[in-house]
């Protein structure tokens, strides 16, 4: 059976990303908001099976058999033009169209059971750097994927996880380069490569001409204007500028829901910290799904 893609603004395959060719100058990509990423695969009773990831505008596509999806992140989910549930593991019929639009400024992630997508270096997800993967979703493109059958226990699963819409601080590492990261900063500009900030007076005792070295998502580099950049999945694999700290791996899914404008706080952690900041992200969001065979008798 197929999927059609019917009309779309900024969308993209998205998977955990292709990791294992840094050496070669190959960005890892991937899901930009790892958690949502992570959710949409567990409501449908996936890993890390590609997702749409949708950036801007809405994405409307159709299917010729029953599917199961899920839609997960801020987003409006409309089955024909009735309301639909987000967070949320549900049936879409034969012939019927399902329509997300992102509420931003984190991304929606369509997940669907069975989606079948070509990879590039043991990867389906598009990367906007180097170009590799399945390019941007476009009306007419066709995917196969799985039927669906009625009596999978994953129907009707649905997602507990909440996140803040707070201000939120993102935890960091510092170093290897010196360099005053902590305090408030106002987002400038965001996209999948990197995150600009702006409105402190940030220095370090290293020219902006170090010799090459690699930098992970989560970097944060210091350009010449003082101006943090925090590494996004489709950032570079080296890079010249200092390195004053790299933003923890759980507090990383926190950078995807950032906006132009909005107030950052930056804070600097030990790696025990950072450690136990991993483990408990993971075990929340190992119950974070409850599925209707767990909830027993009504």
């Amino acid at each position: 059976m197929t999927v059609r893609i019917i009309s779309t603004g900024i969308s993209l395959v998205q998977d955990n990303g292709r990791s294992g060719y840094e050496d070669m100058g190959v960005p890892r990509s991937g899901a930009l908001d790892q958690v949502s990423y992570r959710l949409a695969n567990m409501l449908i009773g996936s890993s890390a099976e590609p997702v749409f990831e949708i950036l801007s505008g809405p994405l409307m596509l159709r299917t010729d058999k029953p599917l199961l999806f899920a839609v997960t992140g801020e987003a409006v989910v409309k089955i024909g033009s009735s309301k639909a549930a987000s967070q949320t593991a549900q049936v879409l019929k034969a012939g019927e169209d399902l329509t997300v639009t992102s509420l931003g400024p984190n991304p929606a992630y369509i997940s669907i059971a069975g989606l079948t997508v070509p990879k590039t270096l043991g990867s389906s997800s598009f990367d906007t750097l180097s170009g590799l993967g399945y390019p941007q979703l476009k009306a007419g493109d066709e995917f196969e994927v799985s039927t669906v059958e009625l009596s999978n226990p994953q129907i009707g699963a649905f997602s507990n996880w909440s996140r803040s819409r707070e201000n939120p601080v993102i935890h960091f590492l510092a170093g290897p380069h010196k360099g005053n990261l902590s305090g408030s900063w106002k987002v400038a500009s965001i996209s999948r490569t990197g995150i600009r900030l702006f409105g402190n007076d940030i220095k370090t005792e290293y020219s902006s001409s170090l010799a090459s070295f690699p930098v992970f998502p989560g970097s944060i580099q210091i350009p010449p204007s003082g101006e943090p950049v925090i590494l996004g999945p489709d950032c570079g694999t080296t890079g010249g500028y200092p390195v004053a700290g790299r933003v923890i791996t759980a507090d990383l899914h926190r950078l995807a829901c950032l906006g132009s404008g909005q107030i950052v706080h930056l804070e600097s952690v030990d790696l025990d910290f950072a450690i136990k900041a991993k483990a408990n992200l993971d075990r929340e969001l190992s119950q974070a799904v409850i599925r209707p065979s767990s909830l027993g008798l009504w």
